[in-house]
């Protein structure tokens, strides 16, 4: 394919203690067939051999550089590799994931057809047993044609298909710059924050309705083992993080049904701690409770009775069962 000399890539993994899957993640970048990248390696501290092998990738081929850093999680991770990215593009992996061969050059090529600044794509699932489908929804279905990042976000929303991940799409390094984002880090869900900014914030975002990525689901995952008071404490930053953009978008109305996802996330996250984390909690709590209060619940009648207690909630959910 014909691909204009503008379109290096920076791809950027954030590796912590996979040694296990590092090689099947590098390995899948090194085959790409489009070969215009850097790859920078991020070892975030890890214990095993992970920081080891991620060396000996760089010794080898001219292309991969390697960050070693204290552990500070993944955000902290996918920063420090945003802050010495060169590409005209940014692409992120997991250290336990892989890509097909041609993902490059197929994201690429629809990046530059339709003159979109980000382009999200289709993924798979998978667990250590070879299991397909193994957990997750990481799937658009159907096409999207290509429009400005507030229209497709809106469009997304409106088909619950909005998804966070930032492995699930290719973006343009200048709308990073342009932009000053990062990843709010030290919390969980801080896709849910970035992701949000960056869709609303591109001047056009193109599908490409092919599946290019595999995700392995897998146990003891920082995703799937993550103790309830640090749940809830990423969960009001991100909460904040989010009303924030969304305050400042026009026509509110068309994303207010993120916004209200993120806070049942708040207050669902609060209700699984225990009675003395909820004492040592219950004042943020309830100024979450009363900043979404303030703004009408969002127009949304199920979080207006959820934050006014189990009666209520349970009268909205039988009358939403009964009438559908």
């Amino acid at each position: 394919m014909d691909i204009v000399n503008d379109a290096f890539i920076s791809v950027i993994i954030p590796v912590y203690n996979t040694e296990k899957y590092l090689a099947e993640c590098v390995e899948s970048v090194l085959n790409q067939t489009f070969t215009d990248y850097e790859l920078i390696l991020v070892d975030d501290g890890s214990t095993d051999g992970s920081g080891a092998l991620c060396d000996s990738y760089a010794e080898n081929d001219g292309r991969v550089k390697v960050i070693h850093k204290e552990n500070g999680g993944a955000s902290s991770a996918r920063n420090a590799g945003l802050d010495i990215a060169k590409g005209n593009y940014i692409y992120f992996i997991d250290s336990d994931d892989h890509i097909e061969p041609e993902a490059f050059e197929k994201l690429i090529t629809c990046a530059k057809e339709s003159d979109a600044d980000l382009v999200f794509y289709e993924a798979d699932t998978f667990n250590d047993t070879g299991s397909n489908n193994a957990g997750g929804n990481y799937t658009h279905l159907g096409n999207y044609t290509p429009c400005s990042g507030l229209e497709m976000t809106a469009r997304l929303l409106e088909k619950k298909q909005f998804r966070i991940v930032p492995w699930l799409y290719i973006f343009s390094r200048r709308l990073a710059v342009k932009s000053g984002i990062r990843f709010v880090e030290g919390i969980m869900f801080e896709d849910s924050v970035f992701t949000f900014n960056i869709f609303t914030l591109a001047s056009k975002i193109a599908h490409l309705n092919e599946t290019l990525y595999h995700r392995r689901y897998r146990e003891g995952s920082v995703t799937l083992s993550t103790k309830a008071e640090r749940r809830f404490d990423s969960t009001v930053k991100a909460f904040y993080g989010v009303e924030k953009i969304y305050n400042s978008l026009p026509e509110k109305q068309r994303f207010s049904s993120y916004i209200v996802r993120i806070s049942f996330n708040a207050i669902n996250c609060y209700q699984n701690l225990n009675s003395q984390q909820k004492s040592d909690r219950k004042d943020i709590y309830d100024s979450i409770k009363r900043e979404i209060l303030i703004n009408g619940a969002y127009g949304d009648a199920a979080l207006r009775a959820r934050i006014h207690g189990k009666l209520a909630w349970a009268v909205v959910k039988g009358v939403q069962k009964i009438w559908g």
